[in-house]
């Protein structure tokens, strides 16, 4: 597994052994209950074998460091955003790889990628009771399986383009002409026959060679075809595709905890959600390599999602990268939630390049 690549902005600092076993119990305790953690509690029920005042000692330790803080002066501890860090970078440095939690393996559907990822981003949100989403990246090696032309207006033309895996992207184009209903279905009837089964960059490639061939018959039906892909491909490749499940399960997560999140903030992340488009350039900004990333609290690049952790994973599904994750509040349970994502990402690798390869032999 690639360790997690960290947004942090200040070192970790070094504390002893039985500090940080310290620091682990309470983060834990925390996450449980929500609640301060007291140092009588902890030297109670850590297993430690010292005294509370050694115990004392420790957290005081920690707090100079800032590790964990005080919410007021008469109540115990909670982890701060560098707690949070020191915690998860130790759950990685003693975890080695998990199989994906049976629940979670055997729930998986297949079919299309469309399919497999609305099912994982389903998956991971009912596992881990926060935001599960799925991103998949096409890229130019994706397969044409069709095209559909609707017209809008006399000459606007909304554009449908859909990949061997399922992939949809659209664009309305202006034609300058009126054409008639009959004679997009057979442009578009033309298009799906010749070009069905290539590459998008071998349909351009195609088109633009027949394009140059048919010119000398600038009425026929087949030009007709050719000009409006030639029009419709220009600049157009399916889009990222983004399925996210569990927003009443997060909503539920950061109201019903002492982590709470204010409501400006939740608005922010739904209409991200609502729009995905912008969700999107955020993800692929933070899962810019191979394998695990996490991000923290102050670790995100936006103030507005400051309050909350990210995990994700890359897949790779044998033509393109793409990630899946959980987006959830600080007081999360890192431990399941790492396993879960981290395990999913290999076997949704596992389900998609068959079907990847099934498309191309098409």
């Amino acid at each position: 597994m690639t360790p997690s690549r960290s947004r942090a902005t200040r070192q970790n600092k070094e504390v002893s052994a039985r500090s940080q076993a310290i620091l682990v119990s309470l983060v834990r305790a925390y996450i449980e209950c929500g609640e301060p953690i007291s140092s009588l509690w902890l030297a109670r029920h850590g297993g430690f074998g010292v005294s509370s005042a050694t115990v004392r000692s420790a957290l005081a330790e920690l707090e100079q460091y800032g590790y964990i803080a005080r919410p007021h002066t008469s109540s115990g501890r909670v982890p701060t955003d560098l707690g949070y860090r020191c915690y998860v970078d130790l759950l990685l440095r003693e975890r080695r790889k998990t199989r994906p939690p049976q629940q979670v393996q055997t729930r998986l559907r297949h079919g299309t990628i469309e399919d497999v990822l609305t099912s994982v981003s389903y998956e991971l949100s009912r596992v881990s009771h926060v935001l599960g989403f799925a991103l998949a990246t096409p890229n130019e090696n994706s397969a044409f399986r069709h095209i559909d032309f609707v017209r809008l207006e006399s000459t606007r033309i909304l554009v449908v383009l859909v990949s061997a895996t399922g992939y949809i992207s659209h664009r309305i184009v202006n034609l300058n002409e009126n054409v008639a209903v009959e004679h997009l279905e057979q442009a578009a009837n033309y298009l799906n026959v010749e070009f069905a089964g290539l590459s998008l960059a071998k349909v351009r490639k195609g088109i633009a060679n027949y394009f140059e061939e048919e010119q000398a018959r600038p009425n026929s039906a087949t030009t007709l075809a050719l000009r409006l892909a030639r029009v419709a491909f220009t600049n157009m490749t399916p889009s990222n595709a983004l399925f996210v499940q569990g927003v009443s399960l997060l909503l539920n997560n950061v109201v019903e905890g002492d982590d709470r999140i204010s409501m400006p903030t939740l608005q922010v992340l739904f209409q991200l959600i609502e729009e995905k488009k912008q969700l999107v350039k955020l993800l692929k900004r933070y899962v810019d390599g191979q394998g695990l990333t996490i991000i923290i609290g102050a670790e995100h690049s936006l103030p507005d999602f400051q309050n909350f952790s990210l995990i994700a994973s890359t897949y790779f599904d044998g033509n393109q990268t793409g990630c899946v994750g959980v987006l959830g509040p600080r007081r999360m349970h890192y431990s399941q939630n790492i396993a879960a994502v981290d395990s999913v990402s290999r076997s949704v690798s596992r389900i998609l390049i068959p079907i990847q390869r099934g498309t191309a032999a098409n």
